[in-house]
């Protein structure tokens, strides 16, 4: 005989659907996740070596479009489509600033994996908080050289670095906020 619980609602809920609650909670932001690791991962490459690898960026893509499509029978074509527009929105605008050298094709190619995993409403603000994080290191640095005699910093910023620090706090922001 199955043991039932009682809801705040006063129905009866067996211990399997409690148990598939807590299941489905634990899964709830498994894409945020997922996206976070990806920037963690290319953010300590990103520093080591200055490049963000191929098969990062074309693994966290080709994750991202399998979770999407394993989506389809629960939120239908809808969370496909979302999740390419949204790739493809981080894609372009990072595109633009890699044409007039303002990023490399390895933060072009992780912003789209990353918009695949994130909410197209999100985009926009973790890139532009990114692009900010982005300058006050820049600004830092120029600070630190200004008493040197170089005239400008030896490296570029590695932006997969700030895209990893916001990834982290967009998590804390959909676990707690």
């Amino acid at each position: 005989m199955r043991s039932l619980d009682v809801t705040r609602s006063g129905t009866p809920q067996s211990s399997f659907q409690i148990q598939m609650e807590t299941a489905s909670s634990m899964f709830q932001h498994i894409d945020i996740w997922i996206a976070t690791a990806c920037t963690l991962i290319a953010a300590i490459t990103d520093l080591k070596s200055r490049r963000i690898p191929n098969w990062l960026t074309l693994g966290c893509f080709v994750a991202a479009l399998s979770f999407h499509i394993w989506q389809i029978p629960v939120s239908g074509f809808w969370s496909l489509t979302s999740a390419l527009e949204g790739g493809v929105l981080a894609f372009v605008i990072l595109f633009v600033l890699w044409r007039i050298n303002g990023a490399g094709a390895g933060d072009v190619k992780l912003a789209g994996a990353v918009g695949v995993w994130i909410e197209t409403k999100e985009i926009p603000y973790v890139l532009l908080i990114s692009f900010v994080l982005c300058l006050i290191w820049r600004m830092v640095i120029e600070k630190r050289w200004q008493n040197t005699e170089r005239e400008t910093p030896p490296f570029r910023i590695p932006f997969a670095v700030p895209m990893a620090l916001v990834m982290v706090g967009l998590l804390a922001w959909r676990s707690f906020g």
